[in-house]
C-alpha cells in the first residue's frame, strides 16, 4: 500500500497504529500498540530506506526506532525506546541503499521489555573505529549486525541488562581489538568482517566483568617481523573464559584459554630470529590453546601447567609438528612464576615437573615421549615472601630424550649429602645440568652429567 512516497506492506492482528518520517540522514518508525496483536512481515520502503520487521506478538504500548546516518565527525545512532511493550519481535531491519554510503543494521530475534536502547557508531574519524551500546532496560538480540558495504560487526547472543558496552578496533595500522564491559549478562560472540581484504577478527567471552572502566585488548600481527597475537587486560581478571581468533587470507592465528588476566602477554612466530616466541605475563589459568592456520586446518600448541603449590608443580607442551622448531620464552610469567626457556630443535611434547620444596623427598621430572631435542635450557622460578627466588629449578640438556624419567633425592639429609635415584628412560649423558632454588639459594643438583649432591 503506498502513502505518497512511502510504501507499507504486512498483516496486523490486533490494533495498532504507525507513524514513520526520514529524511536524507535520519528516521524514525513509531508503533503504538492499542491491544495485544500479532504482526506479520512488515516492510516500509522510502526512497533509499528499507524498514522491516518480522513476525511480532507484543503487548500494548509505544516502541520507536529512530536511527542517524553516521556523518563525519557525527556518530550514527540506531536506539529502539520503548514504553510499556513486551513480547517478542523475530526481525528488525534497516537498511540504505545508496552506492556512497550504504549501511544495514540488523537485529535477529528479539525479546523486548520496557526501557529505551541506544546503539551508536564511528568508523570516518580516525583508524579507531567503534560500536558503543548504552542499554536501560533487558533485551535479547540474537544476532546484532551493521553492514557498511563490505565490513561486518556482528554479536551473537546478545543478552542485555543495563550498562554499557563498547568495541573499538583498527585493522589499519594498529590491528587492535579492544572491548569495554559494563553489562552484567552479555553474551558471548563479537566479529568483524571486511570482505575484501578476505579479513574477521571474532572474540568469544564468557562471563565477562562487568566494569566498564576496564578493557581487553587484543592485537594481531602479521608483518615482517612477527606473526602472532597478543592479549593485555592491566592485569585485571576481566573473563572465565575467552576465544580470539584473526584471520585474513591464508593467515590465521587463535588463542583460548580459561580465564584472562593478562599483562602485555604475546607469542608467535618472531620472524628476525625464525623462533617462536613467548613473552609477557599471564595469570590465573592453568593452561592455553594457540592454533594457526596451515593450508585451511588449525593446527594446535596446547601448555598446561599447574604452578599454584609452593615449590612443587609441572609445565607441559604438546606442539604440532607445523610450529618452527625453536623456541625462546622470554621472561614470561605464567600465574606469577617467570619462565625462561631457549630450545632448538624442539619435540612435539615436553613435560617438566619439580619438587623443591625441601619437604621430604624431592625429584626433578623430565618427558619427551622419547623424541629427541637438540638442545634445551629451562628456567623456572618464582619471588615470595621477601625470596628471590621462594622457589626454582632450571635444566640445560643436548641431544636429549626421555620417557618418564625422574631423578630423586631426600631432602633429609642436608646438601651435599642427597642420596640421588632415578626412574624412567633417559638418553644418557643427555640431561647435563640440574640446579634447584628454595628461599633465594640455588643447590646444584646435576653439574657436567655427574651428580654433585
Amino acid at each position: 500500500m503506498n502513502y505518497g512516497d512511502w510504501q507499507a506492506t504486512g498483516n496486523l492482528e490486533g490494533s495498532a497504529s504507525i507513524y514513520a518520517e526520514a529524511t536524507s540522514g535520519s528516521g524514525l518508525i513509531q508503533i503504538v500498540i492499542g491491544e495485544t496483536g500479532l504482526l506479520h512481515t512488515l516492510q516500509i520502503i522510502h526512497d533509499d530506506l528499507t524498514l522491516n520487521l518480522g513476525s511480532f506478538n507484543l503487548d500494548p504500548g509505544t516502541i520507536t526506532f529512530e536511527w542517524v546516518r553516521e556523518n563525519s565527525p557525527n556518530p550514527g545512532e540506531f536506539n529502539i525506546l520503548n514504553s510499556g511493550v513486551d513480547g517478542q519481535l523475530t526481525l528488525c531491519k534497516i537498511s540504505y541503499a545508496d552506492e556512497q554510503n550504504p549501511i544495514e543494521i540488523e537485529l535477529g530475534d528479539i525479546d523486548f521489555a520496557s526501557g529505551n536502547l541506544y546503539i551508536d557508531w564511528q568508523r570516518t574519524v580516525s583508524n579507531l573505529k567503534y560500536i558503543h551500546i548504552d542499554s536501560e532496560t533487558n533485551i535479547d538480540i540474537d544476532p546484532l549486525k551493521v553492514t557498511w558495504g563490505s565490513k561486518i560487526v556482528t554479536f551473537e547472543g546478545l543478552e542485555l541488562k543495563s550498562g554499557e558496552f563498547r568495541f573499538t578496533w583498527d585493522n589499519t595500522v594498529n590491528k587492535l581489538i579492544q572491548i569495554k564491559n559494563g553489562i552484567q549478562s552479555l553474551g558471548p560472540g563479537i566479529s568483524y568482517e571486511n570482505l575484501d581484504e578476505e579479513l574477521k577478527l571474532s572474540a568469544s567471552v564468557l562471563s565477562f566483568q562487568d566494569d566498564y572502566t576496564k578493557t581487553i585488548e587484543f592485537r594481531w600481527y602479521d608483518d615482517a617481523n612477527f606473526k602472532g597475537l597478543y592479549l593485555d587486560t592491566d592485569g585485571e581478571q576481566l573473563a572465565n573464559w575467552i576465544t580470539f581468533e584473526a584471520v585474513k587470507g591464508d593467515f590465521g592465528r587463535k588463542i583460548s584459554l580459561s580465564g584472562l588476566q593478562a599483562d602485555a602477554f604475546k607469542l608467535g612466530r618472531n620472524l628476525n630470529t625464525n623462533e617462536f616466541e613467548i613473552a609477557g605475563k599471564i595469570y590465573l589459568v592453568n593452561g592455553l590453546t594457540f592454533s594457526k592456520l596451515v593450508s585451511d586446518e588449525w593446527k594446535d600448541l596446547e601448555i598446561n601447567w599447574n604452578l599454584d603449590g609452593d615449590g612443587v608443580g609441572y609445565i607441559e607442551f604438546e606442539i604440532d609438528n607445523s610450529f618452527e622448531d625453536d623456541w625462546n620464552i622470554n621472561n614470561a610469567y605464567f600465574k606469577g612464576v617467570k619462565i625462561s626457556a631457549s630450545v632448538d630443535e624442539i619435540a612435539e611434547y615436553i613435560k617438566l615437573a619439580w619438587d623443591v620444596d625441601f619437604d621430604l623427598q624431592g625429584y626433578i621430572k623430565v618427558d619427551t615421549n622419547s623424541d629427541s631435542i637438540a638442545e634445551i635450557s629451562l628456567n623456572i622460578q618464582k619471588d615470595a615472601n621477601g625470596y628471590t627466588p621462594k622457589w626454582g629449578a632450571y635444566i640445560h640438556g643436548t641431544s636429549m630424550a626421555a620417557e618418564d624419567y625422574e631423578i630423586i633425592w631426600d631432602f633429609s639429609n642436608p646438601p651435599g649429602q642427597w642420596v640421588l635415584t632415578t626412574n624412567g628412560w633417559i638418553e644418557p649423558g643427555s640431561l647435563d645440568t640440574i640446579w634447584i632454588a628454595w628461599n633465594s639459594n640455588w643447590y646444584s643438583v646435576l653439574e657436567g652429567g655427574t651428580p654433585t649432591s
